[in-house]
């Protein structure tokens, strides 16, 4: 899956929101206009629609086969 990539990628594209290219942060004014001219949508509705496709995937795979039939994952059994 996906799903790391695409995190890392979306923390990527919104450090940049905030820092130059050399890594400096720009100022809170300078970072303020730059959001209001391209809306979290459109900046970032590729990532959103990966990360909904991605909980799909991860809701769907919460179920597992048993002899006893489909069980809900539980993080907190114990393997043995």
């Amino acid at each position: 899956m996906e799903v790391f990539g695409d995190v890392l990628k979306f923390c990527s594209e919104a450090w940049s929101m905030f820092r130059h290219k050399d890594g400096e942060p720009r100022s809170s004014v300078k970072s303020f206009l730059t959001s209001l001219a391209k809306p979290f949508e459109a900046a970032f509705g590729d990532i959103i629609y990966k990360f909904n496709k991605d909980l799909r995937v991860l809701k769907t795979r919460r179920w597992y086969p048993t002899e006893e039939g489909p069980k809900t994952f539980n993080p907190y059994q114990s393997s043995s």
